[in-house]
């Protein structure tokens, strides 16, 4: 009778693995009174580990909500890891996106304040050397350089209200006005840009503008409070010679004093006075010479050089215009 339990032969017994046999020959199971290995860990979702990598970031913060959602996702079915990592990167993303938007929001703001606190100290500044100016000017003559001004009407060639198109008298030679104005000397009518234009760009657009509309060409003289030149200019202006030659311009008066900053901008040139500049339809110039072309400030020297200088026949020069920096497209 066979016996399973009885002692193998010694040959059998060590051919067999002696984790399951005794000495005696006795068959044992190994695991008996032991747990049993602990399953494979599971991985991280992809998604939680990339929602809590970009929870931080100023623009992936925004974006760790929705990957954190995904993760949530991945994480459902239990066969991915990392559900506290997807919803701890949600709430993170939240807090911080709206933490950036709030501090993006203030110092805009503080910028923006700053921005419009130093267009007020610049229009104050410019405002308090503006009464020194009309002060002097009433020391000098007796006069009040604002006669004619505060009468001013809106412009019919749609410029703002206090722009004045009658035959006003021009202000006295270094008084900007306040506000834009507009008299005719002959048969040319002549723009005087007011200290508080809160853009020149759109002031000389606007002119350009209503040159177009009167068949005429916008022609910007750059000028300045005691400049010898301009004043010649502007004293040989009512001659025959001077109406002939500009007979077909718009003459645009800007003070440099004023308006430098917002002149070189535009790339004006600013350096010699007075300077004489035909725009582009954007305010900018196209085209430009200086007092420099000819000799003393007297009609028969201006006029040869302003006729075919308006007209774009202006070919030899003394000063040739420099070429416009080129800063992108212009629309």
């Amino acid at each position: 009778m066979n016996n399973a339990f009885a002692p193998r032969p010694r040959d059998v017994v060590a051919a067999d693995p002696p984790s399951i046999w005794r000495n005696d020959g006795i068959l044992y199971d190994p695991y008996v009174h032991k747990a049993p290995p602990p399953p494979p860990e599971r991985a991280l979702a992809p998604a939680a580990i990339a929602a809590t990598l970009l929870a931080a970031l100023p623009i992936g913060s925004i974006a760790a909500i929705f990957v954190g959602i995904r993760g949530l996702s991945q994480t459902k079915l239990g066969t991915l890891r990392g559900r506290g990592l997807a919803i701890g990167a949600i709430v993170a993303g939240v807090i911080f996106t709206l933490g950036y938007g709030a501090a993006g929001a203030y110092y805009g703001k503080a910028y923006y304040d700053d921005v419009e606190s130093r267009e007020a100290r610049k229009e104050r500044k410019w405002e308090r050397k503006q009464r020194e100016r009309e002060a002097d000017e009433r020391n000098t003559t007796g006069k009040d350089p604002q006669a004619g001004v505060a009468g001013s009407t809106p412009s019919p060639s749609g410029g703002p209200p206090g722009v004045s198109t009658g035959p006003a008298p021009l202000p006295p030679s270094g008084a900007v006005p306040q506000q834009t104005t507009s008299a005719n000397v002959g048969a040319i009518p002549v723009v005087e840009i007011g200290v508080k234009e809160r853009s020149l760009q759109a002031a000389l657009m606007r002119e350009v503008k209503a040159a177009k509309d009167a068949g005429k060409q916008a022609l910007v003289m750059t000028t300045r409070s005691s400049c010898v030149p301009c004043n010649g200019f502007m004293t040989s202006l009512p001659d025959p010679k001077m109406q002939e030659a500009l007979s077909e311009i718009r003459l645009i008066r800007v003070d440099v004093e004023v308006f430098r900053e917002d002149l070189e901008k535009l790339h004006f040139e600013t350096a010699i006075l007075a300077g004489f500049f035909l725009l582009t339809p954007d305010g900018q110039p196209r085209d430009g010479i200086n007092g420099g072309e000819w000799d003393a400030d007297i009609p028969q020297n201006i006029a040869p050089v302003m006729k075919p200088f308006v007209r774009g026949e202006y070919k030899t020069r003394k000063h040739p215009f420099p070429k416009r920096p080129q800063a992108g497209t212009f629309l």
